[in-house]
């Protein structure tokens, strides 16, 4: 299950279940637990032992494969290791772990100081731009932990390891000084144009980068043994390069920072390092029956990425204040269901935001030409699948309305082509990262996909109060509601998202709210006779088959996963959409007979049980 059907089972779980409970950060602990998760590919975990972060486990990428990112501290001469193991180093002791929609926070203890990793993956819902700048922060405060100064330096370092899931690919590397920062790059020498290895993106360029200003920092590249032997030596680097460039698994070149902060009772401002990885283009796409190779969206205001990088380390403090504003909304907002389910979008929501790409035209100019492109981290890598974009759509909708439509609008614009020719609506795009649309032959998933496309378009409108896309695609979303008349209310030999067959209660459920999704499209658009005829139309069959259903799904105290039997049962969890779209098509008194049936279900302790098997998912 991928963390966005996590998504949606909990808020139909939650949303029948518990008491308000507001905090600031999440009570419980997904392991791992993400550093560093701002898109598919700047990607990093770590495993925590329940509350304890652990010093020396090497972080990881989303598929597991380690990363080469190091980070280290030096005080009163001895020096101990935070992330990732060094055999010359000791290890830091873990105090405490905090996590936030856009934060992890480890607390740890180095010989006579303690100090915070802050790991910070914005999520800018207002500014997209800013969403599409590949790059987070590594933000680190440090206190004495007996009161009295101590020499204190730090150290990170990064690997090759980001850039290519060949360790055996040549990479070369630099260091670049500006009038505001320092910053190291490397790739590999020969990059593979749109290619993956693993789940690692063959064309990025990884960057690691400090504030110019930051206290007496030096730099090198070399091996990780030397970077790293003569950082605990010295409490410093030598400020040189290695630039025998090699393959990425020979003796691990790494791109190293230190800063000495002198002798210390406490910093008075995080030391402060942003990490980056930036492809461009970022994805192909079939548009106008041209293909497009797409650049990121942040190309329109940063032509480079030392004016981004620049631009992003000078911003750290307004970047920090805008994720606490947002992390406290979000886990207010989600403590009033319940403290669990705040736990759940603290660990889940940046996993929901990294897959996606935001792309504008490939001259750079925006000129309104966005759109937002969702990889499925899963095992498939399609792209804007329909039942994961289904998924995550509350989430979506809530961050903001416009994002719903940028993520519809390719799937609509392809359909809506010469290209497309099936009577149902397509699942996906195509394989990532060439979204030339999916001509394919999927019939079984017809009335899923066409109920899930109808359900957000109208979302979309409602929640944004953007008629564009309803009215622009409408010939092709009145075709998707004709097929769901005919084929909705018994859809034998039709599959759900989840692969469930013969005659589910779920699926039909959904056609029939899509059905009615359309009669609400005709409504909004429409004041000719022929328009306010669909209306009816649509309406009467939504409601003549909600009560069909309701007969042979509704069995007094649960609805039956397939109709009419008492011997099965399930998630249904196809009725949040009535809910979403303030839909009376089903009776009140079903959702909350079947809320009673789920609880009365679960043996106690089950329920924690399942929260804690999801949290610990990814």
């Amino acid at each position: 299950m991928a963390i966005h059907d996590h998504l949606l089972l909990l808020v139909v779980l939650f949303s029948w279940t518990s008491s308000p409970v507001l905090a600031q950060y999440a009570s419980s602990f997904p392991s791992p637990m993400s550093m560093i998760t701002k898109t598919a590919y700047l990607n990093s975990w770590t495993q925590i032992n329940s509350s304890v972060p652990t010093a020396g486990n090497t972080p990881f990428f989303w598929g597991r494969q380690d990363l080469g990112w190091m980070t280290a501290i030096r005080v009163d001469g001895t020096s101990y290791v935070l992330t990732a193991s060094q055999n010359n180093f000791q290890l830091a002791q873990g105090l405490a772990a905090a996590i936030t929609p856009t934060r992890s926070v480890f607390t740890m203890q180095a010989g006579s100081v303690n100090l915070n990793l802050t790991y910070i993956s914005p999520i800018e819902p207002s500014d997209w731009v800013l969403q599409s700048l590949p790059f987070g922060y590594l933000a680190i405060d440090i206190w004495s932990a007996d009161d009295k100064p101590h020499s204190v330096q730090l150290y990170s370092d990064i690997s090759g390891q980001w850039i290519s899931g060949n360790q055996g690919n040549v990479m070369t590397w630099s260091t670049t000084t500006t009038a505001k920062s320092i910053y190291h790059q490397a790739a590999r020498q020969q990059k593979a144009a749109m290619g993956e290895i693993q789940g690692f993106a063959e064309d990025s360029t990884v960057y690691l980068a400090v504030p110019l200003s930051t206290p007496f920092v030096t730099h090198q590249t070399a091996s990780f043994n030397v970077s790293r032997s003569i950082f605990a030596e010295n409490g410093k680097l030598d400020n040189t390069a290695n630039t025998t460039y090699r393959a990425i698994g020979k003796d691990y070149p790494v791109l190293a920072f230190a800063a000495d902060l002198g002798n210390i009772e406490k910093t008075s401002s995080p030391i402060v390092f942003a990490l980056g990885l930036v492809r461009d283009p970022v994805v192909t796409y079939r548009k106008n029956g041209a293909l497009e190779n797409r650049p990121p969206l942040f190309r329109t205001r940063w032509k480079t990425e030392t004016a981004a990088i620049d631009d992003f380390l000078a911003n750290f403090s307004n970047a920090l204040s805008r994720a606490i504003d947002f992390d406290t909304k979000i886990m207010s907002d989600a403590g009033k269901v319940s403290g669990n389910y705040s736990d759940l979008v603290a660990a889940s929501l940046r996993q929901t935001m990294a897959p996606l790409e935001f792309t504008t035209a490939p001259n750079g100019d925006f000129d309104g030409d966005l759109r937002v492109f969702l990889k499925d981290l899963g095992t498939t890598d399609r792209i804007n699948p329909v039942d994961t974009l289904y998924a995550a759509f509350p989430a979506y909708l809530y961050l903001n309305t416009s994002l719903a439509g940028h993520l519809l609008e390719p799937l609509l614009e392809f359909q809506s082509s010469s290209g497309y020719t099936n009577a149902y609506a397509a699942p996906d795009l195509g394989t990532w990262p060439n979204a030339l649309g999916n001509t394919t032959d999927q019939k079984a998933f017809a009335v899923e996909n066409c109920g899930s496309m109808l359900i957000m378009a109208l979302a979309h409108a409602q929640k944004s109060g953007d008629g564009t896309l309803i009215q622009k695609y409408y010939k092709l979303l009145k075709g998707w509601a004709d097929y769901l008349v005919t084929n909705t209310l018994v859809p034998t030999g039709y599959l759900s998202a989840d692969n469930t067959s013969s005659t589910t209660s779920n699926l039909a459920l959904k056609g029939i709210t899509g059905i009615w999704a359309m009669s609400k499209i005709n409504e909004a658009l429409g004041s000719t006779g022929t328009q306010n005829n669909l209306t009816q139309s649509y309406l009467a069959t939504a409601k003549d088959y909600a009560k069909q259903w309701q007969t042979r799904a509704f069995l007094g105290d649960h609805i039956a996963s397939d109709y009419g039997s008492s011997t099965n049962w399930g998630l249904i969890y196809n009725l949040y959409a009535p809910k979403l779209l303030n839909s009376d098509l089903i009776p009140e008194n079903i959702f909350d007979t079947q809320a009673s049936w789920y609880r009365s279900q679960l043996p106690k302790g089950l329920f924690d049980a399942i929260y804690l098997l999801i949290l610990r998912t990814h």
